[in-house]
């Protein structure tokens, strides 16, 4: 017989394939396990001999030596539904034939088994495993394979007796090695002694060379005459070239050359004064406005608005100029807006809005004939005289001498005060 040949691992395999072994030593934490091929799958997978013969034997399909003959296959023809409107196969799914008593009675027989078993033990869930047979204790019929116990798995990555490192010292991070060496002497010397210093006298001034200190490293030997000449040509740092040190002879201040007199433009130009530039503002100063909302609505000894009410523009569409429309509404969205123009009137609503009018509809231009039609159902009375006199006195608020019918009573009202001053 072939022998099996057990793979040297250690520990767990939750890291199979994840890292690369470099030295055949180096193993897993852990104390090595008894089955290192061994899986959860491979025990549950297992299955005795008896059940395969069992499962062989019931599986087998004997031949039957009578011949049966089964009768055609009709053709259903499927329903034309071109016309069917409601009475297509959604309306089946929707209202379902009913069920005849006998129909019915073999469902009920059906689900009581099934019922009654998996039903009956009160406080479970109802089908925990549906493919096991009926009958099957789930609770004491193991499956699968026995496996070999073995210890804890907290023991073995964590063994009660440890194994020893036997890892040198030498090998752990930051060790110092320590090669018995003498201690350091500066008194001692290396190589031997040459002929030509015995002493070692030269080879130090040799290392110590005081040009370097005194800065004359980089000085040349030359003869006496071409110093002179480059002393007297060439420009040192930080001073001027006087061959014949003529700076000596000259007063303090003094300067070569000939004098120019100076240009007729240069006198103007130190003359005037330069013009000075005015400042270019990036907004001109008459359209500066620093005032905001909140600043004129904070501000101090402001006097409290009386005035009633009607009037204030709907707060639906304050961003969009009248009439446009705005994305996504149409046009009845602008022209009927809503009546309510503070929360006031919503709380206390006059007859105007319970009849669905607006300020719009106060606000609009009218003829002669209708505002005196409706001021006169109103209960005023007017004649040819004094109508005229108030339609005269509203034209003068517009500028296309527009009336509208809260001009009218703002006009209507003055007239009436002027005739009680008078009388």
């Amino acid at each position: 017989m072939p022998q099996i040949r057990q793979n040297n691992v250690s520990g767990g395999k939750g890291n199979k394939d994840m890292f690369i072994e470099r030295n055949n030593k180096i193993c897993a934490a852990g104390k090595p396990t008894d089955q290192p091929l061994e899986n959860i799958s491979s025990p549950l997978k297992w299955y005795s001999l008896q059940d395969e013969v069992d499962a062989l034997i019931s599986d087998a399909i004997e031949p039957s030596t009578l011949k049966t003959k089964f009768p055609p296959i009709k053709e259903v023809k499927k329903r034309d539904m071109r016309y069917a409107s409601i009475f297509s196969e959604g309306s089946e799914l929707l209202n379902p034939p009913v069920k005849t008593k006998m129909q019915t009675l073999v469902e009920d027989f059906k689900n009581t088994t099934y019922s009654s078993y998996w039903k009956k033990a009160v406080g479970k869930i109802s089908d925990p495993v549906p493919t096991l047979p009926e009958g099957f204790n789930i609770y004491s019929t193991p499956c699968g394979l026995d496996k070999r116990t073995h210890d804890s798995a907290y023991d073995i990555i964590l063994p009660k007796n440890p194994i020893i490192d036997k890892t040198p010292k030498s090998k752990s991070p930051g060790y110092q090695v320590n090669r018995n060496y003498c201690f350091f002497n500066k008194n001692s010397t290396f190589g031997i002694k040459a002929e030509g210093d015995r002493t070692g006298k030269f080879m130090k001034c040799c290392l110590t060379d005081d040009r370097v200190t005194l800065g004359t490293a980089l000085k040349q030997t030359i003869a006496d005459i071409q110093a002179k000449f480059k002393n007297e040509t060439a420009s040192k740092l930080a001073t001027s070239i006087m061959p014949n040190n003529n700076i000596s002879r000259v007063p303090e201040g003094f300067a070569f050359g000939k004098i120019y007199p100076p240009g007729e433009q240069l006198i103007e130009c130190l003359r005037e004064p330069s013009p000075e530039l005015p400042k270019i503002y990036d907004v001109p100063e008459e359209y500066l406005d620093f005032r905001t909302t909140y600043g004129d609505m904070v501000r101090e000894n402001q006097e409290i608005d009386t005035r009633n009410m009607a009037g204030i523009p709907s707060g639906r569409y304050f961003d969009k100029d009248y009439p446009i429309t705005p994305e996504g509404c149409c046009k009845a969205d602008r022209t009927y807006l809503p009546h309510e123009s503070d929360a006031r009137t919503c709380l206390l609503p006059s007859i105007l809005t319970s009849l669905g009018v607006s300020h719009r509809d106060l606000y609009a231009r009218r003829d002669r004939k209708t505002i005196m039609e409706v001021f006169g159902r109103a209960g005023y009375k007017f004649d040819e005289e004094k109508f005229k006199t108030i339609w005269e006195m509203a034209e003068k608020y517009h500028s296309q001498k527009w009336v509208c019918y809260e001009t009218f009573r703002k006009c209507l009202r003055e007239y009436e005060k002027n005739q009680d001053s008078k009388s």
